[in-house]
């Protein structure tokens, strides 16, 4: 998994030549900034550029060590929409259907779609029983993600209080099922408001979002749009406070925006 997750990325946004980079120290003090005001709480921000854009370096994962830390995954719905749409699955047409091997049919994928596009735990629950199960997640995100991915709670609204929640995940995990979900065109159904969380959205940036608020973790899961660019975005946090996850999330935005208008000049 390409990462500057120690926070060692060089300062400038080109490298000597090589593809332009994002600065990654710059979303490393964003995360020290909180972690310094709040020592018992959990933060981790990770940014990825997607799609072809000619030399710019797509597919690298900005964040700091803390993007690796796994955490409360309240609002990630995106594992369910991903297998019902057989992402990773191997089809075996020999064996009669080629979905033999896979899982998502045409009605678990309208479900999962209702489920992204009005963040509708109902939808997506009858999605993942229509796929086996919750343990059939479970395996099926421990197996594309790793072992420190857990998938053992049923979905709930975005801001509904699940204190023995079992789902986790990390931040740079997460921008990685982003970037499946832009292939496969599917930010549009992510469509969550955040100024109503308090987040202000930079000028000319388009935020494609999702997010959970509960039981002290605040998470928001995004595809922004910027001028010409496409990035993954994933701030996920533990006990710092709504106010300040809203903040980080502001800034980070911010520093997005800042560092893509810098590659135009």
């Amino acid at each position: 998994m390409p990462s500057d997750a120690d926070g060692s990325s060089p300062n400038s946004l080109a490298d000597n030549g090589s593809k332009p980079k994002l600065d990654n120290q710059q979303f490393s003090a964003l995360v020290k900034k909180q972690t310094t005001a709040h020592p018992k709480g959990q933060v981790g921000v990770s940014v990825m550029l997607l799609g072809t854009m000619g030399q710019l370096d797509t597919n690298h994962i900005y964040g700091d060590t803390n993007a690796e830390y796994a955490m409360r995954a309240y609002g990630l719905y995106i594992p369910v929409y991903l297998m019902a749409h057989n992402i990773g699955c191997v089809q075996t047409p020999a064996k009669g259907s080629p979905l033999d091997d896979c899982w998502g049919d045409e009605e678990s994928q309208r479900l999962t779609d209702d489920m992204m596009r009005n963040m509708d735990p109902v939808a997506g629950n009858a999605a993942i029983d229509r796929m086996g199960g919750i343990a059939k997640v479970n395996d099926w995100m421990i197996t594309m993600y790793g072992d420190k991915n857990s998938f053992m709670s049923k979905l709930t609204s975005p801001e509904e209080s699940v204190r023995q929640i079992s789902n986790h995940t990390w931040s740079s995990n997460a921008v990685i099922m982003l970037q499946s979900v832009d292939e496969r065109a599917g930010a549009d159904l992510m469509n969550a408001d955040l100024t109503g969380l308090g987040v202000r959205i930079p000028d000319g940036m388009i935020v494609h979002a999702q997010y959970g608020k509960a039981d002290g973790s605040y998470n928001v899961y995004a595809i922004v749009e910027d001028s010409t660019y496409r990035a993954a975005v994933s701030v996920m946090t533990e006990s710092i406070g709504d106010d300040d996850a809203s903040e980080l999330i502001t800034e980070t935005l911010a520093e997005l925006h800042r560092q893509l208008g810098a590659l135009h000049e």
